[in-house]
């Protein structure tokens, strides 16, 4: 890993009417519109739709890490984030991530491991750590057949 600070880099720009376009450096151009939840088209990534992802997707990333650090065998990880946006007094923000795991382990005595495994990748997502929203991790360990 690169020593920290780390800078990341986005732009986003659109006109009075359409999607967003949001470009990083080397990347592929993306739309961005409203949820359908906001009047949005539902057909295209939102914003909100971009935070779960990088909810799941960090998620996975520490899970793999941790895994190899500690010499876990695993086969196959599925994160799959409902990220809940409610009014907080008078703001609107996100209250709840709601994570659900499906780990599949090579031998299923490595279960508590496992699941060590997943609780240390909750704490260290920075993602999810840098918001104020309540955390929870449902978990589910087989063995792969």
């Amino acid at each position: 890993m690169a020593a920290l600070p780390h800078s990341y880099i986005s732009k986003s720009q659109t006109q009075s009417e359409g999607t967003v376009k949001v470009s990083v450096t080397g990347l592929s151009e993306q739309d961005i519109a409203a949820p359908i939840n906001f009047g949005g088209p539902g057909d295209i990534w939102s914003p909100e739709d971009l935070q779960s992802a990088a909810i799941s997707s960090c998620f996975c990333l520490s899970f793999r890490a941790i895994a190899r650090a500690a010499n876990l065998s695993w086969n196959s990880i599925n994160s799959e984030v409902e990220l809940v946006l409610a009014k907080a007094g008078k703001n609107v923000e996100f209250t709840e991530i709601h994570n659900t795991v499906h780990l599949v382990v090579d031998d299923i005595n490595d279960r508590e491991k496992a699941e060590k495994c997943l609780h240390k990748a909750e704490s260290s997502c920075f993602i999810s750590a840098s918001m104020t929203a309540e955390s929870f991790l449902k978990i589910n360990v087989s063995q792969r057949s």
